[in-house]
């Protein structure tokens, strides 16, 4: 059992590492791609340095910030604590930038390859593009995560008080990244935002997104850092945030409690050491499965893009159900934890699907529509 636990804790470093050199290529792909006539490079180059503006001033500050808490936890608890606060922080940082540079590029080139009239070419961009973001924040939180689970083994009573106290270390740096990164972006976007319209549409009588306006750049910028850096952040903070509280549930549980997880016969002597792990297996395997979503997406690109995202939500969860319900057994686990595991996957495809009706272009949005003609 001890070495089946041990193989199954490499999959979040494996599938992390593996995310990471996909996400590089994807990069590399979209960059090298066609991007535009004279005048949409040059746009496209204005957004890119306002977005690069704006990260490198947030991220001042955010270095400040960062030096100050690390000051207060080697104060207050270890040294340690203060490490571990500032990896997850510029993890979380480092994955903003990336996700950012990948976006700045892909925007353009997914524009041009709409204007050729390729949609496939343009869902692929767009597709690669994003990948880019989505791969990095979920392989540098899970080798993160892995560092802290390596560095500080399960073990005795202080041992495990040492691993809660770095995990959550970890997750308050991810947290407080996101925190600054959300907010600030989305402060910024709504502010350039209206600020445009205000001064295009209303005083000088242009189009909306109009290049004319220079607060248009800035709204792109806006919506760049706001909508990419900044929900990168956010979701590279849910992310931990989710695996350090299942596994802090595990440190602390009684062994009654740890012991009602496992099947009947199972030996419960390492209850403790299975359920701590289990939640960073878990989401090893999670990314692993998207990994293999993003290639059937890339596969599908010929198909109508709705129905490809549609498929991108939807098919992982059902499939990580099913690995899970596969792995299980090995670790002894009741199939109880499938269970709650599907409720929760198959639930956000439910609600991503709810969304997309009262959104896109089905009935709901239709009546609106037909209601606006005759007013409001």
């Amino acid at each position: 059992m001890d070495d089946v636990l041990g193989f199954w804790t490499l999959s979040p470093v494996v599938a992390g590492v593996i995310a990471l050199l996909i996400a590089a290529v994807f990069y590399v792909r979209v960059k090298g791609l066609p991007e535009g006539n004279e005048a949409m490079q040059r746009i496209a180059g204005y957004i890119r340095v306002g977005a690069m503006a704006f990260l490198m001033t947030e991220y001042k500050v955010l270095a400040v910030y960062t030096a100050v808490v690390f000051g207060l936890l080697t104060f207050a608890f270890s040294w340690q604590s203060g490490a571990w606060f500032v990896l997850g922080a510029t993890l979380s940082l480092l994955a903003g930038f990336i996700g950012m540079k990948a976006a700045t590029y892909g925007n353009v080139r997914t524009a041009q390859a709409a204007s050729t009239g390729s949609k496939a070419s343009a869902l692929l961009t767009a597709l690669d593009g994003g990948a880019v973001m989505g791969l990095c924040v979920a392989g540098l939180a899970l080798i993160g995560l892995f560092a802290v689970y390596y560095v500080y083994p399960m073990g005795d009573a202080h041992q495990n008080a040492e691993l809660a106290s770095a995990l959550h270390a970890f997750a308050v740096g991810a947290s407080s990244i996101a925190l600054f990164a959300r907010i600030g972006g989305g402060i910024y976007t709504k502010a350039a935002d209206v600020g445009a319209d205000i001064a295009g549409k209303v005083v000088e009588n242009i189009p909306e997104d109009d290049p004319r306006n220079p607060g248009v750049i800035a709204d792109n910028v806006g919506d760049n850092v706001g909508d990419v850096a900044g929900m990168g952040a956010d979701i590279y903070e849910s992310l931990v945030a989710a695996v350090v509280a299942t596994m802090a549930i595990a440190l602390t549980a009684d062994d009654a409690a740890l012991a009602s997880l496992l099947v009947s016969g199972s030996s419960a002597g390492n209850a403790r050491a299975i359920a701590v792990a289990l939640p960073l297996v878990l989401a090893g395997i999670g990314l692993a499965v998207s990994i293999v979503g993003i290639f059937v997406a890339r596969a599908m690109r010929n198909s109508t893009p709705s129905v490809v995202l549609r498929a991108a939500m939807v098919l992982p969860p059902l499939v990580l159900v099913g690995a899970t319900a596969g792995l299980l057994p090995m670790f002894g686990v009741s199939q109880n934890v499938t269970a709650a595991l599907a409720a929760g996957a198959i639930g956000g495809a439910i609600i991503g699907l709810l969304t997309e009706y009262y959104t896109g272009s089905f009935s709901p949005v239709k009546r609106v529509a037909e209601a606006a003609i005759t007013g409001a």
